[in-house]
């Protein structure tokens, strides 16, 4: 595939059947495997549809045993710091970067859809978005992330607050 192909890949049926399942599962799983404490904290902050731009808040997250803390920021802004460094990386993913866009968009609207027939969806947090975070080792130096998302249902333990400490 050269740098001026922009080739749309049409999934089988049995990949959209399967893409359906993994959807209808994350319905069926979220609501009963996040802290609706937290949930309501990240609404509290970004809004109920996560639309707040602006909004920040400092958080520490468990996530399989690893301690993550930083500066949690909207899905906008973590998007628009992705875009960047995927920019900054090579201008050729740059370039790769603005057809994902539409993707987005498509996928935007299936979930838009997802939320039409599916009511419980609506307001649904599912991520939280990083903007630098560090991740503490177990008695080692934290070591700083790029902009990072966390899948909510990973989270096993969570507070308001970074944690900061000299190594």
């Amino acid at each position: 595939m050269s740098e001026n192909d922009t080739e749309q890949i049409e999934l089988s049926d049995e990949a959209k059947t399967k893409l359906q399942q993994r959807r209808e599962g994350f319905a069926a799983q979220s609501w009963y495997e996040v802290d609706p404490r937290l949930t309501n904290v990240l609404h509290l902050v970004f809004g109920v549809n996560m639309e707040a731009e602006d909004g920040s808040i400092d958080m520490t997250v468990v996530v399989d045993g690893q301690m993550i803390s930083g500066k949690v920021v909207s899905e906008a802004a973590w998007a628009k710091a992705q875009a960047e460094s995927i920019r900054e990386a090579s201008d050729y993913l740059g370039k790769g970067l603005d057809s994902f866009q539409e993707l987005r968009a498509e996928q935007t609207s299936q979930r838009d859809q997802d939320v039409a027939a599916n009511p419980l969806l609506k307001g649904q947090v599912r991520y939280v978005h990083f903007s630098g975070p560090k991740v503490h080792n177990h008695g080692g130096i934290p070591v700083t992330l790029p902009p990072t998302r966390v899948d909510l249902r990973n989270v096993s333990a969570w507070s308001i607050g970074s944690v900061n400490y000299e190594g």
